[in-house]
């Protein structure tokens, strides 16, 4: 099997330790035994983070973690984890979001900068889409938007790379977490083309 071809068989993980209730996706049926352990373990890894994150501790009166496969196809697996927590005496419920992009092949996790050619370009693209949302949508930032980092946070769809921000990360607590889809279509030219993410893009090119 090609890593064209190589997808992820998903079982489904439940923490019921009240107030404790999460659920995570683990893999199973890789040939790889140890990729499929890696990839298990990086899972458990950003479950864990986000729990403590968010607040597992004495004070915890609610948490709620669920998850959603954005991507299971062409070699690639991208996962969107999100957990709500409201901490006894907090003045609000927090929400944040996690994500995780995983090569099948070699259990390898992708940062955002790991899809596109050496340069800025695709940041300016991805700059200016997200400008132009910003407006579209009548957000109002609570901080200047400078752009995308090296290890931005993000996802992929069949047709998107989403870029995400926290709750109060860009916005007032009211906006919620932002996400911002950014279109193979523009961003095809700035794609490494012997990167992870050719053939999924050149396949919605």
């Amino acid at each position: 099997m090609n890593n064209n071809e190589l997808t992820a068989n998903i079982v489904e993980i439940k923490i019921d330790e009240p107030p404790v209730q999460v659920t995570y996706p683990q893999v199973q049926g890789l040939k790889d035994k140890d990729v499929q352990e890696e990839i298990n373990r990086l899972i458990r890894e950003q479950v864990n983070t986000l729990m403590v994150e968010q607040g597992v501790r004495e004070e915890l009166l609610e948490m709620t973690g669920n998850y959603r496969i954005t991507l299971n196809k062409k070699g690639l697996l991208s996962i969107r984890f999100e957990n709500f927590s409201f901490i006894k005496f907090a003045a609000h419920p927090s929400t944040a979001v996690k994500s995780l992009t995983i090569d099948l092949k070699t259990g390898k996790k992708y940062d955002i900068v790991d899809f596109f050619e050496i340069g800025d370009s695709y940041r300016l693209i991805i700059r200016n889409i997200i400008n132009r949302e910003i407006k579209e949508r009548g957000i109002q930032l609570i901080v200047d938007f400078k752009g995308i980092s090296d290890n931005q946070n993000y996802y992929l769809t069949n047709n998107s790379v989403v870029i995400y921000y926290q709750e109060a990360e860009l916005a007032a607590r009211v906006w919620g977490i932002l996400e911002f889809p950014i279109p193979f279509t523009y961003l095809r030219n700035v794609i490494d083309k012997d990167g992870p993410l050719a053939g999924l893009a050149g396949s919605n090119a």
